[in-house]
């Protein structure tokens, strides 16, 4: 059975529950909050600068990404996931760059609901009318293919084993069903990669869509379009130098990026995980997967809601070198992070 409609039954079947944060697999992803967590250290493996790493902010507990702001009205735009809390409750600010940013109201007539999968857009300002320093995020106009090499970001929970010492030595332990790893509090911004396995269509639905004057754009409705990557055991040898990454508690609302020659492309954006049935709480294993909404499908959607000066993101080509696939036939639930 192919993995696309496989996840798909698992969404209709068992239906959505939360997920979480960025884990990386091998001695990048050790028990600490030093590796994979700054600028630097990813501008430094994929050997391109990646300019909009501080767009990756907190959101409601989770995460969101700044997207850009309208020149006209001083508008700031977030992107997250619809999940992550219920409209009432979405955070009132944002802080981006050390700066609060308040929620604001819905424009004259708002913008109204959206087509879409499990993805939120709030609009935030400032008093005094400034904006973030940061560039806008370009958004992919197309969906990405199979094995395209994702650069991962979210603020999920911290992974607890020690890291590898020996490029020959595994880290993981048991998860009760597979090996990987185990994660707890508190939440930190770490970055990882994957690939894309397969983009597929889902019925994914949280609640009831919301109207009224919020601020915000609940991008929401059936056959939304996601799609995921998988949680690989690196190869012989590769305990030292993996990148694999697997979502946690509080990346919901993270962000994948993908290298198309010239810039960084916004791709997907954090929506659940996949485990395997009798796997313990709290862990992360080989062959769960990741769900992300397909931001591509819904870029129209997005750009009627600001307009932005796209600053070109400069570099030479250079991507991240992963593990070889590794297909696990386990029997798999849905979490929302």
């Amino acid at each position: 059975m192919k993995k696309s409609i496989f996840v798909t039954l698992v969404f209709m079947v068992l239906g959505p529950f939360p997920a979480r944060g960025v884990i990386v697999a091998g001695a990048n992803g050790g028990g600490n909050t030093v590796n994979n967590t700054t600028q630097a250290q990813l501008e430094a493996a994929a050997g391109v600068p990646f300019p909009m790493y501080d767009n990756v902010i907190e959101y409601a507990g989770s995460t969101g990404l700044y997207i850009g702001y309208n020149p006209a009205t001083r508008d700031v735009w977030v992107l997250t996931a619809r999940h992550i809390a219920s409209d009432a409750i979405q955070g009132s600010s944002v802080i981006i760059q050390g700066q609060t940013y308040l929620r604001q109201p819905e424009g004259p007539g708002g913008f109204g609901l959206l087509p879409g999968g499990d993805l939120r857009l709030v609009r935030y300002k400032r008093a005094d009318l400034a904006v973030p320093s940061l560039p806008a995020i370009q958004i992919s106009s197309s969906a990405p293919v199979a094995s395209t090499v994702l650069v991962m970001i979210g603020r999920g929970q911290n992974r607890t084993e020690n890291a590898s010492v020996l490029a020959t030595s595994s880290d993981a332990t048991s998860t009760g069903v597979g090996t990987g790893y185990h994660w707890t509090g508190p939440n930190i911004k770490r970055w990882g990669a994957n690939v894309i396995e397969a983009e597929f269509l889902n019925s994914f639905e949280v609640g009831p869509t919301v109207t009224g004057p919020t601020g915000t754009i609940s991008i929401s409705g059936v056959n939304s379009v996601s799609y995921m990557t998988d949680f690989d055991q690196p190869g012989p040898s590769g305990w030292l130098g993996s990148f694999e990454a697997q979502g946690s508690v509080g990346d919901s609302g993270g962000s994948a990026f993908y290298w198309n020659g010239a810039n960084w492309m916004l791709s997907g954006i954090f929506s659940a995980v996949s485990g395997f049935v009798g796997q313990a709480g709290n862990t992360s294993a080989f062959g769960n997967l990741s769900i992300l909404a397909d931001v591509s499908s819904y870029k129209s959607g997005i750009d009627s809601a600001l307009v932005v000066t796209l600053i070109p993101e400069p570099g030479v080509a250079s991507f991240f070198a992963l593990t070889g696939l590794l297909i696990f036939r386990r029997r798999r639930r849905l979490m929302l992070v």
